[in-house]
């Protein structure tokens, strides 16, 4: 019996191509991706990636690129099913697509590991703040880790030569030095590291004025929307951990005068014309 497909979600099918049996890559009007007869797939898959496709006419269906086709084609090439060198060659190897799904698809494959060491000694503190990404403390310094996956899809090629440093699985920024350039950068497509900025206007005049070649690399390459631009606002103030450090800095004298100066003046009445003289 001839299980091929002769419709699917894509719409009509202009190509079939059984790459391992009963899977087919298929290329339709309106779409392309993997289809598996239902009652086969339970067979091949595991209920994770079986469920991360579509079903339709007795089919499951896997949009080409898609999550649900990383996972179906890494469990179909794990476990022997598709062994045609070109096809092995187009999704890569089990270790390969394992490697990149702990940052595509977490919900499959698990989240990326954590850093376990630093470049600056002994970590005291470790804190996520997204798969992959850190707040990391050590006795001396202060910074951020990301790991390479993360680096790889989300920051440029710059971001990784210059102002981090290299350790096992992460790439590490120091909080005044590199992570104004990595916060930039991942803000862009990660919502939990744009929500730590407290100062957009602190991040931009510190990239511009402390990252002047970042700034010129940034820019040749940018669109309108996304070019930095100076702003009035101090350095280095763009994150909570930059105002925490702020507020533990001793007070110098003559800042304590100048402080008593402002109460006073806080305090005082404008319109009291001073005490009465009889």
């Amino acid at each position: 019996m001839d299980d091929r497909p002769n419709t699917s979600i894509w719409g009509t099918i202009l190509s079939c191509v059984e790459i391992a049996l009963n899977v087919y890559q298929v290329l339709a009007v309106n779409g392309e991706g993997l289809m598996i007869p239902t009652n086969k797939a339970e067979e091949l898959l595991g209920s994770k990636a079986l469920f991360q496709g579509k079903s339709k006419d007795g089919f499951i269906h896997y949009d080409k690129d898609s999550l649900g086709e990383t996972a179906a084609a890494y469990e179909l090439i794990k476990n022997g099913h598709i062994t045609d060198p070109e096809v092995l060659e187009q999704y890569g190897t089990p270790e390969d697509i394992e490697a990149d799904g702990k940052f595509l698809n977490p919900k499959y494959f698990g989240d990326l590991p954590e850093p376990e060491e630093t470049p600056w000694g002994a970590l005291t503190t470790k804190t996520p703040i997204d798969n992959g990404v850190y707040f990391l403390s050590t006795d001396s310094q202060t910074g951020i880790a990301v790991h390479k996956k993360v680096s790889e899809f989300c920051m440029s090629d710059y971001s990784r030569n210059e102002n981090c440093r290299e350790m096992g699985d992460f790439y590490f920024y120091d909080l005044n030095k590199g992570a104004a350039i990595a916060v930039f950068e991942l803000s862009g497509s990660r919502s939990k590291v744009l929500d730590l900025i407290t100062s957009w206007e602190s991040l931009m005049h510190t990239l511009a004025t402390d990252f002047p070649d970042y700034t010129d690399y940034w820019n040749h390459q940018a669109t309108h929307d996304t070019l930095i631009s100076d702003m009035p606002a101090p350095s280095n103030m763009f994150l909570q951990q930059h105002l925490d450090a702020a507020a533990k800095q001793p007070v110098t004298e003559a800042e304590a005068q100048d402080q008593e100066v402002d109460h006073f003046f806080e305090q005082a009445d404008p319109f009291d014309d001073g005490p009465e003289i009889e």
